[in-house]
């Protein structure tokens, strides 16, 4: 297991972990640990603090800062990028609009809708076609479509 460097060095965690077989649902399962996420091969504080270097860095970098894969090192990113803003809020809008971005020209869309009010992106879905925006009206209540 991976943890943050000290003073340069880089640190390694050696435990044991025990799966735990269910008989009630046949399922097996890793023991929980505190300091790390079963099956990952970094511990919570590193993966943090890779996403805070995200922020600064690319991920490349990082990932040659800390001797690790630049896939791994996207993946945590994407893990807290995901929690931080994957959910929509859905409360106080009345003024939205729609646009679609195109990446790599023509060739693959996404649908963008902003909160015009308060200045921020909202959704973004793959596509442009209808079956895309029914994706953000979904999970809407009614009140909150009347509104809009």
């Amino acid at each position: 297991m991976r943890d943050l460097n000290l003073a340069g060095a880089r640190v390694f965690i050696r435990y044991n972990y025990r799966k735990v077989f269910c008989s009630r649902c046949s399922g097996i399962y890793v023991e929980e640990q505190g300091f790390v996420p079963p099956y990952a091969r970094v511990t919570k504080r590193l993966a943090r603090y890779i996403h805070q270097l995200c922020k600064k860095m690319t991920i490349t970098d990082v990932a040659k800062h800390f001797g690790l894969d630049w896939k791994a090192v996207e993946h945590i990113d994407k893990h807290f990028l995901q929690e931080e803003f994957g959910q929509t809020d859905y409360n106080d809008l009345h003024i939205t609009a729609v646009d679609e971005v195109s990446v790599r020209k023509g060739y693959r869309y996404y649908t963008v809708v902003i909160d015009i009010a308060g200045g921020r992106a909202l959704w973004m879905g793959e596509g442009r076609a209808k079956e895309t925006l029914d994706a953000f009206f979904g999970p809407m209540t009614t009140e909150q479509r009347h509104s809009i």
